[in-house]
């Protein structure tokens, strides 16, 4: 069985970035037709555009499995605002546990963020 690859996309809605993931096995990654999406009725679903939001989160996200929680991480900075945030779950579409403060960023010296 080959390993499946999870890609999760934030969109731009005001202050909330909606999040969606995608799924493709590790050999078929650069094969558009073979991407599925997580859909509305909780079914992979190959029509990307029927993408299901799993969370709210931000554009620069990382997601990685934890092995001492045993549950896969989003980490995040919370949009507008110097706190970094976190989520858990135990499969890529969730359910997703409520967003947890993980701890306050230094605040930009830039006005460029």
């Amino acid at each position: 069985m080959e390993s499946m690859l999870y890609v999760y996309g934030c969109d731009r809605q005001g202050h909330r970035k909606p999040c969606r993931v995608a799924r493709v096995n590790m050999g078929d990654v650069v094969i558009k037709d073979q991407w599925e999406i997580y859909s509305p009725d909780g079914n992979w679903d190959k029509d990307l555009t029927r993408g299901k939001v799993v969370f709210n989160g931000n554009g620069i996200m990382s997601v990685a499995f934890n092995p001492f929680l045993d549950r896969l991480v989003a980490v995040y900075s919370q949009p507008m605002s110097t706190a970094v945030m976190f989520r858990t779950a135990e499969h890529p579409e969730g359910p997703w546990s409520r967003p947890v403060e993980a701890f306050k960023a230094m605040a930009s010296s830039s006005t460029h963020g």
